[in-house]
C-alpha cells in the first residue's frame, strides 16, 4: 500500500498539463510587469520629446520668419539712409551754390557802392 501511496503522490502533485492554462513563474511575471511599466513610461515620455520638438520646429519656423522680416527692414531702411545721404548731400550743393551766389551778389553790390560813392565825390570835387 505504501508503494502505492508514493508512485500516485506524484501524480497528485502536479497540475494536468492544457494548452489554455500555462504556468508561469512569479519572478518572470514580476519582471513582464515592470518592464511593461517601464515601456508605458517611456512611450509617455516619448510622445512628450515628440511633442516638444514638433513645438520647437514651430517656435523655430516662426523665428525664421521674423529674421527674414527683420532681414527686409534692414535693408529698406538701408536704402532709405543711403536716399537721405543722397538728399542731404544734394541740399549742401544747393546751399554750397547759393552762398557763392551771395557772396558773388555782395562784391557786385560793394562795386556798385564803391562806383556811386567815386562818382559823387569826382561830382563834388568837380563841383567845387
Amino acid at each position: 500500500m505504501i508503494v502505492c501511496l508514493i508512485m500516485t503522490s506524484p501524480i497528485f502533485s502536479q497540475k494536468l498539463s492544457n494548452d489554455s492554462i500555462k504556468c508561469v513563474p512569479v519572478s518572470a511575471l514580476r519582471n513582464a510587469m515592470i518592464m511593461k511599466t517601464e515601456f508605458d513610461k517611456t512611450k509617455v515620455i516619448l510622445s512628450e520629446c515628440r511633442d516638444s520638438v514638433f513645438l520647437l520646429n514651430k517656435i523655430v519656423l516662426s523665428q525664421d520668419s521674423l529674421i527674414t522680416i527683420k532681414e527686409q527692414k534692414i535693408l529698406t531702411l538701408n536704402e532709405n539712409i543711403g536716399n537721405y545721404k543722397e538728399i542731404v548731400t544734394t541740399k549742401d550743393n544747393i546751399i554750397n551754390v547759393k552762398d557763392k551766389q551771395i557772396n558773388k551778389l555782395k562784391k557786385q553790390k560793394n562795386v556798385v557802392y564803391g562806383i556811386g560813392m567815386l562818382s559823387i565825390l569826382l561830382s563834388v570835387l568837380i563841383v567845387l
